[in-house]
């Protein structure tokens, strides 16, 4: 089975078992081709052949040879018809370099493997199509620690994310911390029966409670899909933790479960996506009476039994302008990363009627626009504003996110990255509340530092690649960085602005994952201090902090 060379496969990846660097894929034309990509669109595809390259592919020559070979017997190659199923273009179709360009981006979105080419040749009156793909470690380690002032909180899974060469993943993960443990496992397949039908679902075990959840759906798998739908089901049951100065002072039982259903239909003119999907979400929820567990508490927190029952009708629009451009070197050292610079608005309204089983007559507003601005030498800045809430007539449960995020390359070994987050709650519910730590983009202190409903967080990092497969091993990196978070709102006490800063080293182990990082950073508190002491304060993770 897929999984039965983890622990060889895990030891090759340490040790760093490579002599090549990843290549990544453009659309050339064979020799003897067309060079004028645009002057094949409408042309028949006579064929398209599919090769899907070990991890190790060539051998490298020397000592690591057996190793390598080992490595690549032990691994189940990706079967073709898993690629196949990510390619927008098929034989006995007409060739067009839109839908070649996104089929790369899908492959490369896979994690699974690394596009090496998509080549295609003119022959007479039609194409011939050519497309190559290398496998990468497809059971990868994903964790977070934090740890400084006596306490340690983090997680720690592993997946197989392409079992049996099919695509389908299989993941368990462990997380703890100062107050509870809790275990999860979760199984998808992208394409259930060679279909473009997706399942998952996953079970959760925590010290207080559990859960349950299952989807049916079919994606909108391309930009020009005509047709969306599914159905998804969970059930949980949970201690409801809330928190004030880094200490849990109040807790009650939570229960929630929902189904929902959807479709909608789409379409691809003129360089824009329009979509309109049609729901109906059922929904029971149930909060406990409050258990106060520390002399001071915020009186928000404060409340009985609640039982609450939606039964919502809505229609969701969107419009999309996509405009995907390829970046190196900002979250991953090494490979191609696609960016979308274009523009997307969506609009959802719905009702809850008593008349349908719910709880009152309450309605849904829920919209979200995200751009971006560009400038010379690759620069470009990301914004989203989402905003969502319930009037009945009053605005309930409020909440505006903002997010920014703001890459400037630094030559060609690295970026300086920006990011800002913003989460506003207005009359939210019991449970709301938002947490700020060393797990959150705050690494200098505890994962429960900072907590409110209205919190601020920005983060400023310098990102360096230093050395591009160093001795054969991996890739190695280094960052400088700050952070700065605030929260007011239930929970936040007298908490001020806390400010951080630090370094760390970064590291992609060769064959892994470009998305798959080793990052270990160390922090230091400017304000405000423990007890007056700058701590140093460790945190790690298998991706970038923010």
């Amino acid at each position: 089975m897929a999984t039965a060379g983890v622990s060889a496969a895990l030891a090759i990846a340490v040790v760093g078992v490579t002599v090549f660097a990843p290549v990544h894929a453009a659309i050339p034309s064979a020799p003897g081709g067309v060079a004028d990509s645009a002057g094949l669109d409408g042309i028949p595809i006579r064929r398209v052949e599919v090769t899907a390259r070990n991890v190790f592919d060539p051998l490298p020559h020397g000592v690591l040879r057996p190793i390598a070979g080992l490595a690549n017997h032990l691994h189940i190659r990706t079967r073709a018809s898993t690629i196949r199923r990510d390619l927008l273009f098929a034989a006995g179709e007409r060739w067009n370099e839109q839908r070649a360009r996104e089929s790369l981006r899908l492959l490369r979105a896979r994690q699974i493997f690394v596009p090496v080419s998509l080549v295609r040749q003119r022959v007479n009156d039609s194409l011939e199509v050519r497309v190559e793909t290398r496998d990468i470690w497809s059971t990868v380690l994903d964790f977070s620690l934090e740890s400084g002032g006596g306490s340690t909180s983090g997680e720690f899974g592993v997946a197989e994310r392409n079992l049996f060469g099919r695509g389908q993943s299989l993941a368990f993960s462990y997380r703890e911390d100062p107050l509870r443990v809790t275990r999860s496992v979760s199984f998808s397949d992208p394409a259930l029966g060679g279909t473009r039908l997706r399942v998952s679902a996953f079970a959760r075990d925590e010290s207080n409670g559990s859960g349950h959840g299952l989807e049916l759906a079919v994606p909108f798998w391309a930009e020009d899909a005509r047709w969306t739908g599914g159905v998804r089901w969970e059930r949980g049951t949970t201690l409801a933790r809330l928190y004030r100065d880094d200490i849990e002072t109040a807790v009650f039982d939570r229960r929630d479960e929902s189904t929902e259903l959807w479709g909608g239909l789409g379409e691809s003119r003129g360089g824009v996506v329009s979509r309109l999907i049609a729901r109906f979400r059922a929904q029971d929820r149930r909060f406990g009476p409050t258990r106060v567990v520390a002399p001071v508490v915020d009186e928000a927190f404060l409340g009985g039994e609640e039982n609450e029952r939606i039964r919502r009708l809505s229609i969701e629009a969107s419009w999309w302008r996509p405009r995907f451009v390829e970046r190196r070197g900002i979250e991953q050292l090494s490979g191609i990363e696609d960016v979308d610079l274009g523009t997307r608005v969506v609009f959802e309204a719905g009702v809850s009627p008593r008349g349908l089983g719910g709880s009152r007559d309450e309605g849904l507003v829920r919209m979200s626009a995200a751009s971006a601005l560009s400038a010379a030498g690759g620069a470009f800045a990301l914004g989203r504003a989402e905003a969502s809430w319930r009037p009945d007539p009053r605005a309930r449960d409020a909440v505006l996110r903002l997010r920014l995020r703001a890459v400037v390359p630094a030559h060609e070994r690295g970026a300086f990255v920006f990011a800002a987050l913003g989460v506003l709650g207005f009359d939210t519910p019991r449970d709301f509340q938002i947490l700020l730590g060393g797990l959150d983009g705050l690494r200098a202190f505890p994962a429960q530092a900072l907590a409110g409903t209205r919190v601020w967080r920005f983060n400023a990092e310098r990102r360096w690649t230093m050395a591009r497969d160093a001795f054969g091993i991996a890739t190695l990196g280094a960052a400088v960085f700050y952070d700065a978070g605030h929260a007011w709102g239930a929970g936040s006490g007298d908490a001020g602005w806390h400010h951080d800063a630090g370094l760390g080293v970064r590291m992609a182990l060769p064959g892994a994952s470009p998305s798959q990082i080793v990052r270990v950073d160390l922090a230091w508190p400017i304000e405000p201090l423990d007890r007056g002491r700058r701590e140093t304060v460790l945190s790690f993770g298998s991706s970038q902090a923010f």
